[in-house]
């Protein structure tokens, strides 16, 4: 029989830029944190919903806002739209932080501005481009402003630009960025 983890035992470890994923409004690649217990509840919600058979195995799940604390509630309702299917980073973040690069299976527990749990995706698979060559599709995945490419790189740049001098990245157009595709796989009550 398949042993079934509880909140308790999964990895939570890593928040991955997105805007959506920033730690603090100072510092959004400060020290990861750990599984809240209103984050870990909600993820044990989700598995009680899932039959034995089809609980994930081992998993990976972080909790984080998604952006930060002031537009996580806007990007939540893009999630909700159905909008917003996507979120990228750079591919140094990660490595500059120790943590592993994202894969299809992985868990994000969105928070809103309470730091209450809102949404849980699943990873459902990652593509990778250097900045210059990231293509439309995935603005369009992403869903903000205007959802055009020259508003993806704008924003993004901009967004990015303070960390990349710690980030080891001297072009911006030459850094490695990772995108994530979500599925929404269970709700708060009341959404």
């Amino acid at each position: 029989m398949d042993e079934v983890r509880n909140g308790s035992d999964v990895e939570t470890m890593r928040t991955h830029y997105d805007f959506s994923k920033m730690k603090s409004e100072t510092n959004p690649y400060a020290s990861r944190p750990k599984m809240t217990p209103r984050a870990r509840a909600f993820w044990n919600a989700y598995l009680s919903r899932l039959p034995p058979s089809r609980r994930p195995k081992k998993p990976f799940v972080e909790a984080s806002y998604a952006g930060n604390r002031h537009c996580t509630d806007h990007l939540i309702a893009l999630y909700l739209e159905g909008k917003k299917t996507a979120g990228s980073s750079l591919v140094r973040d990660f490595i500059s932080n120790g943590d592993p690069l994202p894969n299809a299976g992985n868990y994000w527990i969105v928070l809103d501005s309470a730091g209450r749990p809102r949404i849980l995706a699943r990873t459902v698979r990652t593509e990778r481009h250097p900045f210059k060559d990231v293509p439309k599709s995935v603005a369009l995945a992403e869903g903000e402003g205007d959802r055009s490419l020259r508003h993806w790189r704008r924003v993004h740049r901009k967004a990015y630009a303070p960390f990349l001098k710690r980030w080891g990245i001297a072009d911006i157009d030459e850094a490695e960025v990772i995108t994530e595709h979500f599925k929404l796989v269970h709700l708060a009550d009341g959404l």
